[in-house]
């Protein structure tokens, strides 16, 4: 009996000078990358694998894991992108700059690996802005609480004319990676709350300069855009992935304004 007690506390010194030993010789920082697979992580480099991108790379696609099975993921975004209207009015179609707009977009979503790396859900919260321009002698206007594009006054000279929007965005996304190295794509639709939205023109009378904001303008509360993303490898890759969106929703309320859709594309990060 002693035998065995003294066998037994040898055992527990043993293991507890093995622990010691292995949290000694571990790496800045662990992150589990499957259940049976443990990837090493340094502080200084910050390289390594997790969901089949890397935690910091050429794409500059960033994941921060906030737990320890590292099936849950926080990762920031942000997209640069142009875009414009489609089945716009006629005068929107030929004097506006449809397609030399701009959006941006700011957020972060949760995502979720179910099923390993090659699976990702994804639900997220942003903020976008999109600014419509236009050029030369059309302007919107609100007649009778009704949006359209008028012509300027023979005797104004237009200086900038646009249409503005601020969203409050949810992203929810199904992205499917074909490999560790993070190629992949992503569907899924974002629900835009556009909390503000307003018309600016501005010109020039007689040697004065104008600017006046249209607000009110009738937009539709929400609205939703399908999105489609492309993801390069993140080994060897140089460039961004690749989005494109697309709103099946009309812009303006009904009978409020013309009716026309959203559409965009650009590069995400």
């Amino acid at each position: 009996m002693k035998r065995l007690l003294i066998l037994f506390l040898l055992s527990i010194v043993n293991l507890t000078n093995a622990n010691h030993a292995i949290a000694a010789e571990m790496p800045d920082s662990v992150i589990r990358e499957e259940k049976s697979t443990w990837t090493s992580v340094s502080n200084d480099s910050l390289e390594g694998q997790i969901a089949g991108c890397n935690i910091f790379n050429k794409s500059n696609r960033c994941k921060i894991v906030i737990t320890e099975m590292g099936r849950w993921e926080l990762t920031p975004h942000l997209n640069i992108g142009y875009g414009g209207f489609f089945n716009g009015p006629e005068n929107l179609e030929k004097e506006g700059d449809r397609y030399g707009n701009i959006e941006l977009g700011l957020g972060t979503s949760f995502d979720w690996h179910p099923f390993g790396y090659q699976n990702e859900w994804s639900i997220g919260l942003g903020l976008g802005y999109r600014h419509y321009k236009l050029n030369k002698d059309v302007h919107w206007e609100k007649n009778n609480n009704v949006m359209s594009l008028v012509a300027f006054n023979e005797y104004q000279t237009s200086t900038s004319n646009s249409l503005n929007v601020m969203s409050i965005q949810i992203p929810i996304i199904y992205t499917h990676y074909f490999f560790k190295s993070g190629l992949g794509i992503s569907l899924g639709a974002i629900v835009n709350w556009n909390v503000s939205a307003w018309a600016n023109r501005g010109y020039e009378f007689k040697g004065e300069e104008y600017s006046v904001d249209t607000k009110d303008i009738g937009q539709r509360p929400f609205t939703v855009d399908f999105i489609f993303k492309f993801l390069p490898p993140s080994e060897r890759c140089y460039y961004p992935p690749f989005y494109f969106k697309i709103s099946p929703t009309s812009f303006f309320k009904n009978n409020r304004g013309p009716e026309m859709y959203q559409l965009s594309c650009g590069f995400c990060i």
